[in-house]
């Protein structure tokens, strides 16, 4: 979602505060269920392992193929989504409950490395060149929350299970300009990656049945990306000597936090 879109949910979440205002607010009652809009900036990170095999092993330049493929990146995007849950409050002003939320993340990474081989003996100068991209799609978690009421305001602690979509992709180019020989391989994949969430927050609550939110979470996702490059064009020598004899395999872990300001309708 593009930033004109994330400014124009932010107005309507404004304009939806503004009109609900009511100055017979429940200051301390939390009890019973609530939804709820939010916008959300994330920011992640993205960790890469790429191995080479195959013909690659003592090959001219395969030291430097490694390197550029193992290019770690960082995510950054925004995004909108939903909310829902329930909350109990107890005695002493403690309020423990249960939180659901849907974003779509928006977020992306991309990542350009290369690297040059210069030659030696009988081995010819080459050039690698390396693109990673991560977009991270939609996101939920479901999350228990302990909190403390103190008048309008109840700052919580959660945690629970996430789970997000990405899409990875990632290109190789190797050339040996002496001899105008050159290949490319691609690889791509659809995750889904599970894990923890945890962070904190705190609820504004400005009117009878509304409150405001702000709330600070941490993914991280148990899952990896794991894929091979397939052998997408070929030129000179290696018409001759095969690109599938090279063997590459990337692995992409993504971990990512995210801060999201909501508006909720308690009922």
């Amino acid at each position: 979602m593009g930033n004109t879109s994330i400014s124009l949910a932010a107005l309507s979440l404004i304009a939806l505060a503004c009109t609900a205002t009511d100055t017979r607010a429940a200051d301390q009652d939390w009890n019973g269920f609530h939804v709820g809009l939010g916008v959300a900036q994330t920011r992640g990170d993205v960790d890469t392992e790429a191995t080479l095999g195959g013909q690659w092993n003592g090959y001219p330049g395969a030291a430097q193929a490694a390197d550029a493929l193992n290019a770690d990146g960082s995510l950054s995007g925004s995004g909108a989504g939903i909310q829902f849950g329930y909350d109990h409050q107890l005695a002493d002003r403690w309020v423990v409950g249960v939180a659901v939320d849907y974003t779509q993340a928006g977020a992306e990474s991309a990542v350009t490395r290369t690297a040059a081989y210069p030659g030696g003996g009988e081995d010819a100068p080459s050039s690698i060149r390396a693109a990673s991209t991560v977009e991270l799609g939609r996101a939920y978690s479901i999350r228990s929350r302990v909190g403390y009421a103190t008048g309008r305001m109840l700052w919580y602690a959660t945690a629970g299970y996430a789970s997000s979509s990405a899409d990875v992709r990632t290109t190789l180019d190797y050339s040996v300009p002496l001899t105008d020989s050159a290949f490319g391989k691609r690889g791509s994949a659809s995750i889904t990656t599970r894990g923890l969430v945890w962070g904190a927050g705190v609820d504004w609550r400005f009117a009878q049945h509304w409150d405001a939110g702000l709330r600070y979470t941490r993914s991280s996702g148990g899952d990896s990306a794991d894929y091979t490059l397939t052998t997408v064009s070929r030129s000179g020598q290696f018409t001759v000597q095969p690109p599938e004899a090279f063997a590459e395999r990337v692995a992409q872990r993504i971990d990512h936090d995210s801060i999201a300001l909501t508006v909720s309708y308690r009922f």
